[in-house]
C-alpha cells in the first residue's frame, strides 16, 4: 500500500517496457520452488508458450507475482498452486 501511495504521488519512477509474461512468471516460480517444496506444494504453470507481452515495469511486476505466488504457497500447504492466463477479446485475463 505504501508503494501504491508513492506511485500515485509520483514518488516512484516506473520503467515501463514490453515484458514477456510467461518468462517472468516462470522466473518467479523457479525462485519460489524451494519454498513450495518445503510446504509440500507444487506449482502448475498453465501459461501457454504464446509469448504474452505486457507493458509494465518488470521489477515491480516481478515483485507483485513474487508476493502473490509466495502467499499462495504460504496459505496452500500440501497442495497445488496453478497459474493461468488467456487472451479474451484482446485482453489478458
Amino acid at each position: 500500500l505504501l508503494d501504491l501511495a508513492k506511485i500515485e504521488g509520483s514518488a516512484i519512477h516506473l520503467d515501463i517496457g514490453s515484458v514477456e509474461l510467461t518468462a517472468l512468471v516462470s522466473e518467479v516460480i523457479d525462485l519460489l520452488t524451494p519454498f513450495a517444496e518445503q510446504n509440500q506444494t507444487t506449482f502448475v504453470n498453465g501459461l501457454s508458450d504464446r509469448g504474452f507481452l505486457v507493458e509494465c515495469d518488470r521489477d515491480r511486476m516481478m515483485q507483485v507475482f513474487f508476493n502473490l505466488l509466495g502467499n499462495a504457497v504460504k496459505f496452500t500447504p500440501h497442495g497445488v498452486v496453478q497459474v493461468q492466463a488467456e487472451l479474451i477479446e484482446k485482453k489478458l485475463r
